[in-house]
């Protein structure tokens, strides 16, 4: 699961490209189109693991991880 995340982190696989620090800027966000199913709780997932660290994620955010990461 791991992997996943950091997957979700990096926007791809790691050996795809050098590692991000966060979420995408503003402007890397596609505007103008619908977030797709989750997408903005993903972030505030992601934004939490940021700051807090992935252990404090609860097991209902770390299922909500795993999900987007088999639909990406």
């Amino acid at each position: 699961m791991a992997a996943r995340v950091k997957k979700l982190l990096v926007g791809g696989a790691a050996e795809e490209g050098p590692a991000r620090s966060g979420p995408p800027a503003p402007n890397e966000r596609r505007s103008g189109s619908p977030r797709r199913g989750g997408q903005d709780e993903v972030d505030r997932i992601l934004d939490k693991i940021l700051e807090d660290g992935f252990d404090s994620l609860t097991d209902e955010e770390k299922r909500v991880l795993d999900e987007a990461s088999r639909r990406s």
